[in-house]
C-alpha cells in the first residue's frame, strides 16, 4: 500500500486528512479539507476489495452495495454523500461534515442535569428522522437497519441520518440480513435473519426512550440477553412518561404488522399521548419549529418556544389523565417518580441510593389487586417456578399431570409454569418438554463480563463475591455445582427475571383467566389470591444458589401488582440421607449452607437486603421468604411454617430437626451468612 492513513496525508487527491473523528468495526472517520478549503468527513472502510479471500473483504463489499442503493435518495435530513473512491482496494466515502451526533447531544444534556434530551427538542429530531425513514421505505423500498444515536448526526440543530452500511432492499417486504446490525436497537425479526418494512420504526422507538430518559427498553448487557429480551420479553417502558407508553408499546410490538403503518404515525402518536387519535393539531415538524433551535436547548424562545410550551402543556396534562394503567394508584405511583421535565424513572446521580441507604423497600405499585374472595373449591391462580434441573423435572411432571387430567395446559391461563436455569444442556432438554415462553435462560458469562464496572463505578461482584472464583469458570461457563455461581447468574439477569415474573403473574391474575380456567376444568375456585411455588434442589449450584433471591423477587413483583401479603411456598429437595446414597461432599455442603440461610431468614429479627444493579430499586424485606416450606427427602414431605402455624392437615416441623448436622461442612465456605448473618451488599 503506497498511501498512509494519517494526519496531512492525501489518500484521495485533493482531500487532506486533518484528524480522526472516530472508529468502529467497519471503518474509521476522518475530518478532511477538500479543495477550496471546505471541510468534509471521509469514512475509510476496512477491507481490501481486491482480495476476496480476506475476511474483511465483506465489510467493504457490503458498504459499497449499500452506497449504490442510497445514492439515488435525496433529502435535506439525509447526510449528503459527495463522492466515493476506491484507492488501492480501500473504499473512501466523502460526506458533509456534521457538528455532532445525537449521542453527543444526549451527553451534554446529562451533564446539565437533565435525564436526557428535552422533549420538545427531541420530538423535532424524531419527526425529521421519520421523514427520511418513511421516504426510504415508501419510495425506494429500503430499510436503514442501523438506526442508533451515533448514526443520527446534527447540523445546525437539525438531524441528518447517516451511515448506510446496513441498508437493504425489502424485496417483497422481506430481505435477508447479512450481519452487522446493532443488537441493542434491532427489531426481533432481524435476529431470525430477515427484515420487514417496520424494522427502522422499532429501532427509532428504542432510540427515543433512551435519549429521552437515559434508559433503554431492552438493556441486556450481553448479546444473549438482548436477543432473549427482544424476542421473548416486553419492553421496559416504566422510565417513559405514561402518555408515551401506548405508542411505544405498539411501535415495539414483536410482530411487525402490529406496529404503526409509518414512522411518522408513531411520532404523531407520541405527541398526542395515545394511539389512534384523529384531528391532530400538533403533529408536524413545522409545529416544533422549522427554524433553527436556540442555542440554549433547555430554554427555547420565539415561535419555537411557544410551540414547545404548547407541547409540554399537552404532554404533562396527558400524564395526569392517560396513565396507561387501570387505576388511580398506578397513576399516583408514576407521578411520584416524575422529574422536572415530566420523565419517569430518573434519579439524579447525586441522589442515587446505595445499599446503606436502603430502608424497607417495595416496588412501585403497577395496579391495585382486586377484592379478595374465598371459595370452597381447589382452584386458585398459581405459578410454579422451577429452578435448576430438579425444578425442570418437577415443572415438566406438573405440566404432564395437569395435561393428562384437563387437556393442554395452555387452556388453563390461571395456572402457569416457569423454568430458570444456567446449564445449557438442561435448557436444551427443557426445550423438548416445555413451551419456549416457559423457559428463561440465565446463563453465566465469561469472567471479564463480571469484572466490568457498571454505571455507578462498581462491579456486580462488589461486597459479596470472591473474584478469585471467576478464574475457575470454564470456557463454556457453568456453575460447577457452586452456589455462588448460581446466585451470580441470578444477579446478572435480575432485571430480565423480574420483568418475566411480573408479566406472567399479571397474566394469571387477570379475573378472566380464573373464569376461563374454571370453565375448562369444571373446578370451583378456592379464591382469587395467588400462590407461587418455588421448586429447587438444594444440593446443586443453580437452585441452591438462587432460591432465596427468587422468592424475594416473586414477593416484590406481587407487591407491584397490589398483593401486600403474597403466599409463596417453597418445595425443596435434599440429598438422600441414608448411608448407601452416592452424594458428593459438595452437594451436602450446598444443602447445609442453603438450609442455614433459610433458617436465618425465617427468624423474626432477620432482614433480607439485596442491591442487584444501579438501575433497579433495592430490596429490604423483614418478612420470611416463604409462608410454607416442604423439604422432600425421599417419599415423605413435611411442611415448615416460618411463623409457627401449621398448614391444613399438616404437622409443623421444627427447622432445627431437619437441618443436617455439621459433619465437617461448617467450614465449606458455601454459606453467605458467615460473619454478617445477612445477605447484604449483594451486587453493584
Amino acid at each position: 500500500m503506497s498511501f498512509r492513513i494519517e494526519s496531512c496525508a492525501e489518500p484521495v487527491p485533493g482531500y487532506r486528512l486533518i484528524e480522526r473523528l472516530g472508529s468502529g468495526g467497519f471503518g474509521e472517520v476522518w475530518k478532511a479539507e477538500a479543495p477550496g478549503g471546505i471541510f468534509k468527513a471521509i469514512k475509510i472502510i476496512h477491507g481490501d476489495l481486491r482480495n476476496r479471500d480476506n475476511d474483511s473483504f465483506r465489510f467493504a463489499e457490503q458498504e459499497l452495495k449499500a452506497l449504490k442503493r442510497v445514492k439515488q435518495v435525496r433529502h435535506p435530513y439525509l447526510l449528503a454523500i459527495d463522492r466515493y473512491d476506491i484507492v488501492e482496494g480501500r473504499l473512501f466515502i466523502t460526506m458533509e461534515l456534521a457538528d455532532c451526533n445525537l449521542w453527543d447531544r444526549f451527553r451534554v444534556c446529562r451533564r446539565e442535569g437533565h435525564p436526557g434530551i428535552p422533549r420538545p427538542e427531541l420530538m423535532r429530531y424524531m419527526f425529521e428522522c421519520a421523514e427520511v425513514l418513511d421516504l426510504f421505505n415508501d419510495k425506494f423500498q429500503l430499510q436503514h437497519l442501523d438506526i442508533k444515536p451515533q448514526n443520527l448526526f446534527m447540523l445546525h440543530d437539525h438531524v441528518k441520518v447517516a451511515d448506510f452500511g446496513q441498508v437493504k432492499d425489502l424485496q417483497n417486504h422481506m430481505a435477508e440480513v447479512t450481519g452487522g446490525i446493532t443488537p441493542v436497537y434491532a427489531a426481533p425479526e432481524t435476529f431470525d435473519g430477515y427484515v420487514s418494512r417496520y424494522c427502522d420504526q422499532y429501532s427509532l422507538a428504542c432510540v427515543y426512550q433512551e435519549l429521552l430518559t437515559g434508559q433503554r427498553p431492552f438493556d441486556g448487557s450481553s448479546m444473549q440477553q438482548l436477543l432473549m429480551q427482544h424476542i421473548q420479553l416486553p419492553p421496559n417502558l416504566q422510565p417513559s412518561p405514561p402518555s408515551d407508553r401506548p405508542a411505544l408499546q405498539k411501535a415495539l410490538a414483536k410482530k411487525p404488522d402490529d406496529r404503526f403503518p409509518s414512522v411518522k404515525a408513531m411520532c404523531e402518536a407520541l405527541v398526542n399521548g395515545h394511539i389512534g387519535r384523529v384531528g391532530i393539531s400538533v403533529n408536524t415538524p413545522a409545529t416544533y419549529g422549522s427554524t433553527a433551535a436556540p442555542k440554549d436547548f433547555s430554554k427555547p424562545d420565539g415561535d419555537d418556544a411557544s410551540a414547545s410550551a404548547r407541547i409540554d402543556v399537552q404532554l404533562e396534562s396527558a400524564q395526569l389523565t392517560q396513565t396507561g394503567y387501570p387505576d388511580a394508584a398506578s397513576a399516583y405511583a408514576a407521578q411520584q417518580t416524575t422529574g422536572s421535565l415530566g420523565l419517569t424513572g430518573f434519579v439524579p446521580k447525586s441522589q442515587t441510593p446505595c445499599p446503606a441507604d436502603l430502608t424497607e423497600t417495595t416496588a412501585p405499585i403497577a395496579r391495585s389487586a382486586p377484592p379478595a374472595f374465598l371459595g370452597n373449591g381447589s382452584l386458585r391462580p398459581t405459578l410454579v417456578l422451577g429452578l435448576g434441573d430438579v425444578g425442570r423435572r418437577v415443572v415438566g411432571r406438573f405440566r404432564k399431570t395437569i395435561g393428562d387430567q384437563f387437556g393442554t395446559p395452555d387452556k388453563l391461563p390461571a395456572v402457569r409454569t416457569l423454568y430458570l436455569d444456567t446449564d445449557a444442556d438442561c435448557l436444551a432438554a427443557a426445550a423438548a418438554e416445555l413451551p419456549p415462553e416457559d423457559i428463561l435462560a440465565v446463563k453465566l458469562n465469561r469472567s471479564a463480563h463480571y469484572l466490568k464496572p457498571r454505571l455507578n463505578g462498581r462491579t456486580i461482584l462488589d461486597g459479596w463475591f470472591d473474584a478469585q472464583l471467576l478464574y475457575r469458570l470454564p470456557r463454556n461457563p457453568c456453575t460447577m455445582g457452586l452456589r455462588s455461581f448460581g446466585r451470580l447468574a441470578f444477579c446478572d439477569h435480575y432485571r430480565t427475571i423480574g420483568q418475566k415474573l411480573f408479566n406472567d403473574l399479571e397474566a394469571l391474575l387477570e379475573p378472566q383467566a380464573l373464569a376461563d380456567t374454571q370453565a375448562h376444568t369444571g373446578l370451583e375456585a378456592a379464591g382469587n389470591q395467588p400462590r407461587v411455588y418455588v421448586v429447587a434442589g438444594l444440593g446443586g449450584g443453580t437452585g441452591s444458589g438462587m432460591f432465596l433471591d427468587a422468592a424475594y423477587a416473586v414477593r416484590t413483583q406481587l407487591r407491584r401488582l397490589g398483593y401486600s401479603a403474597p403466599e409463596i411456598v417453597g418445595v425443596f429437595f435434599t440429598p438422600p440421607d441414608h448411608a448407601q446414597a452416592d452424594v458428593s461432599a459438595q452437594c451436602r455442603a450446598n444443602t447445609y449452607a442453603a438450609l442455614t440461610e433459610l433458617h436465618h431468614y425465617c427468624r423474626p429479627d432477620a432482614a433480607f437486603t439485596a442491591w442487584y444493579d444501579e438501575r433497579s430499586a433495592g430490596i429490604r424485606e423483614s418478612e420470611p421468604p416463604f409462608s410454607r416450606i416442604y423439604l422432600l427427602n425421599g417419599p415423605n414431605a413435611a411442611p415448615i411454617v416460618p411463623n409457627g402455624g401449621g398448614g391444613s392437615g399438616t404437622t409443623p416441623l421444627s427447622f432445627a430437626n431437619r437441618t443436617p448436622s455439621s459433619g465437617g461442612l461448617r467450614n465449606s465456605g458455601t454459606s453467605r451468612l458467615a460473619g454478617t448473618a445477612r445477605r447484604s451488599g449483594t451486587a453493584a
